[in-house]
């Protein structure tokens, strides 16, 4: 009697760029910001991921690759344990819930994002915007933004 062994096939990971031994790559973001997403993008074609700690993150910045996460392999793809916080105190809405019970608030909500509706939605922004910039006289007019202060 003979045996064959398969190999299973290996799961083919984005690149994740060397970070700290505990707290990954979070020393990084912090000292460089956005740059950290744009020169990570560029350098790895589009996709990235990254750890914080404990918790892995994915950078897809690639339309066919999103697409495929968003709509025909969707199915592939989960949320994970990460979102569990967000569960918590967020509910289990459509933005963090999988399955079954994503499956009718999405479709639900499918409509609003069709791309007529998007393009209605632009247009009647860019009216609305237009009057109240063409209402506003010589500066007597701001705008004033709530900031918080800890």
């Amino acid at each position: 009697m003979t045996t064959t062994m398969v190999k299973p096939p290996e799961k083919k990971l984005p690149p994740l760029p060397k970070g700290r031994l505990l707290s990954g790559n979070l020393k990084q973001i912090q000292r460089e910001g956005k740059k950290f997403y744009l020169n990570y993008t560029q350098e790895y074609n589009g996709i990235f991921r990254f750890r914080i700690f404990h918790v892995t993150a994915y950078v897809v910045n690639e339309l066919d690759t999103i697409e495929e996460i968003l709509v025909s392999k969707r199915r592939n793809f989960i949320k994970g344990k990460s979102w569990n916080t967000t569960r918590l105190f967020g509910g289990n809405g459509l933005l963090t819930s999988e399955g079954e019970f994503w499956s009718r608030p999405r479709r639900l909500t499918q409509p609003a994002f069709h791309k007529q509706k998007l393009q209605q939605y632009a247009q009647t922004t860019s009216e609305f915007s237009s009057r109240m910039i063409n209402q506003w006289k010589g500066g007597r007019h701001a705008i004033y933004l709530p900031i918080c202060a800890s």
